[in-house]
């Protein structure tokens, strides 16, 4: 059946083919072609976005500023000094809440090797920031490459 559907159809392609004549194209033909091409591959100008928003630069400078303003105000200062008069040390007595970083074993072999706090400290935040930054990263790469 199939073999006979197949037979049938090759019947009728040849005798359309051979109906048919050879046809040559334009003479602008190469012409269209390419102007359709330069339509198609102009592509729209990639617009910058920052990859910090206004906001984030609103709320990183008023963080900023707060915390310029409990350094000069917050912190404990002598009675002698120049704002000895205001007599704001009633005022201002805040106090940051203190932690801190879980102390672990290092095997034998690295028992010798001393591993400051500041060290300590500056691995753990560059590994937050790092995790925090390669998603924000990724985001804006996605949305710089999306068409």
């Amino acid at each position: 059946m199939k073999d006979n559907i197949d037979q049938h159809l090759d019947k009728l392609m040849g005798k359309v083919m051979s109906e048919t004549s050879l046809e040559s194209p334009s003479l602008d033909f190469t012409a269209n072609i390419m102007s359709n091409i330069e339509v198609v591959s102009k592509s729209e100008v990639t617009k910058y976005n920052p990859l910090i928003s206004k906001y984030m630069w609103f709320f990183i400078i008023m963080v900023s500023l707060a915390f310029m303003v409990y350094v000069v105000f917050g912190l404990p200062f002598e009675e002698t000094g120049r704002f000895s008069s205001l007599k704001l040390n009633d005022v201002t007595t805040f106090e940051l809440p203190s932690f801190e970083l879980p102390s672990f074993e290092l095997p034998k072999v690295f028992s010798s090797i001393t591993i400051s706090n500041t060290f300590m400290y500056s691995i753990v935040i560059f590994a937050v920031l790092l995790f925090v930054q390669i998603p924000l990263l990724k985001k804006q790469f996605d949305k710089q490459f999306e068409y």
